[in-house]
């Protein structure tokens, strides 16, 4: 829902600004040409000119104006690095990579997020990252061991990677969570896709309060639960994870 939300403004950014940059383009270079004039690879349309085309692109009712809004945020994104998007690195879960289904059981138990980084003794030395529900499928299986097959390769990016290609590392590497990492390769931090998305089409979390996931037991003793639903929250609510 959110990519369809994205795509039409974007692909109206993408319309607005080819049709004058290219007509800016080639009158530009006959004139260099006929000037004999060197052109000058840093003089390209700039963002306060690509913003004006954008306005007057609303002005002309090619873009509504809650498109508009969306092309704003997203080039203000488009300023952004990794290290204004991520959690810091004192938030984020993990477990030893040795560690087995007691460990794993606990931390699910009070789990915020939906992922655990798995680590060999601290953050700096990460194995990978497993989802809160691979992992909780893990545990229930009762296939024991250890925690660390589990895990999925991690993405690494750097604090400077700008906030835009941060969707273009996601997609390539067909994951959803990233570690940011510092100039000495320690972790600072992690972010996931959402964050990405949020930054460019907003906080959704009063929509969320208004449809908060839930389990509701049956009459025959069955449960009924949303498939949005945090796992930590839904283990609570099951005491599937007591013995």
């Amino acid at each position: 829902a959110v990519s369809s939300f994205i795509a039409r403004p974007l692909s109206a950014l993408s319309w607005v600004a080819a049709g004058p940059a290219w007509v800016l383009t080639v009158s530009t270079e006959a004139v260099l040409r006929a000037a004999r004039i060197r052109r000058d690879p840093a003089s390209e349309v700039s963002e306060e000119d690509l913003r004006a085309l954008m306005s007057r692109a609303a002005s002309v009712g090619v873009l509504t104006p809650q498109e508009h809004r969306l092309v704003q945020r997203t080039l203000q994104v488009n300023d952004m690095t990794a290290s204004d998007l991520m959690t810091p690195r004192q938030e984020i879960p993990w477990l030893n990579a040795e560690s087995g289904p007691d460990a794993a059981r606990s931390l699910l138990t009070d789990l915020r997020h939906d992922f655990v980084a798995v680590c060999r003794g601290s953050l700096d030395s990460l194995v990978g990252v497993v989802s809160a529900r691979a992992l909780a499928a893990w545990v229930l299986s009762g296939r024991g061991g250890e925690v660390g097959p589990v895990a999925q390769k991690p993405l690494f990016v750097p604090e400077t990677c700008p906030a835009l290609v941060l969707l273009d590392r996601f997609r390539e590497a067909d994951t959803r969570v990233a570690f940011v990492v510092d100039e000495y390769g320690g972790t600072s931090g992690v972010l996931s896709i959402t964050d990405v998305v949020r930054a460019i089409v907003g906080d959704l979390s009063r929509a969320e309060r208004r449809t908060r996931p839930g389990a509701r037991r049956r009459r025959d003793g069955s449960w009924l639960v949303d498939g949005r639903m945090p796992v930590g929250e839904m283990v609570q609510a099951l005491g599937i994870m007591d013995d």
